[in-house]
């Protein structure tokens, strides 16, 4: 689904006009990759500093995607035209999914890792959130292509 994320966020990034959609288009390809950065120091050998690399870079990345959908609801009622449901479920499904991943980092934190079930529901957050970023890659295409 990140992939999805960033091809999308780069055809808006050449598509954009002006100063505000540029930099809000930069933002969905900043997140993506923030959010990838935090992915990839899970895996052994790439932190070994036992510092909660991965959950730092998940807090910034979902704060960049909140900070970006929110710059792009802000555009759609200032163009006060019609908005269709695939955008609207775009905007509301990423959103759910960052506030699940921002929530499955909180019991993923080292205070935490000490329970199991702190560690399953964990996960159970970041799954829900990846399903809803997964659904807003797919209304995102659905909104531009079809």
């Amino acid at each position: 689904a990140t992939g999805l994320l960033i091809v999308n966020a780069m055809i808006d990034f050449f598509q954009a006009r002006g100063v505000v959609a540029r930099t809000n288009a930069f933002l969905h390809i900043l997140a993506p990759a923030v959010l990838e950065a935090g992915s990839i120091s899970l895996y052994p050998g790439i932190n070994e500093s036992g510092q909660p690399l991965a959950q730092y870079f998940f807090l910034v990345g979902t704060t960049i995607v909140c900070v970006a959908v929110f710059g792009d609801i802000g555009r759609l009622l200032h163009r006060g035209s019609a908005v269709s449901i695939a955008s609207i479920v775009s905007q509301f499904s990423v959103i759910v999914g960052a506030v699940n991943f921002n929530y499955g980092t909180a019991f993923l934190m080292p205070e935490y890792l000490t329970s199991d079930p702190a560690i399953a529901k964990g996960g159970r957050f970041f799954v829900a959130g990846g399903v809803c970023f997964f659904v807003n890659a797919f209304a995102t295409l659905r909104d531009k292509f079809f």
